[in-house]
């Protein structure tokens, strides 16, 4: 295990918790429509929102022992892999962030969240 690997696979797990709860609350104050994900939109549409989330963040945590595996096999891919995954999820999280702003939606925690 390289400290890189590790340090990219938690920045992975913090990004998706931050677009995760940035999500919910933009939802939750605006509508499905503010999700621009097609199959997030169908899942929250379909479950609600917080179960719609829930669902699409459980396929990240299924894929956390495949992306183990797969270090095991590449070590150098593996860490290429999660490096553009992480920039994927960075520019989810700010444009996340611009739209609550837009919308006036405060990102800050709360009790219970």
């Amino acid at each position: 295990m390289t400290i890189a690997f590790i340090i990219l696979l938690i920045m992975l797990l913090i990004l998706n918790y931050y677009d995760a709860f940035t999500t919910v609350r933009i939802v939750k104050n605006g509508s499905p429509r503010n999700e621009r994900n097609p199959i997030a939109r169908w899942l929250i549409k379909r479950f609600g929102t917080i179960r719609g989330i829930i669902i699409i963040k459980s396929l990240i945590v299924l894929l956390i022992p495949i992306i183990f595996y797969a270090f095991i096999l590449s070590k150098r891919d593996t860490v290429y892999t999660l490096i553009l995954a992480n920039l994927i999820y960075i520019a989810v999280a700010v444009n996340n962030t611009k739209v609550a702003k837009k919308m006036g939606v405060s990102l800050k925690m709360r009790n219970g969240d």
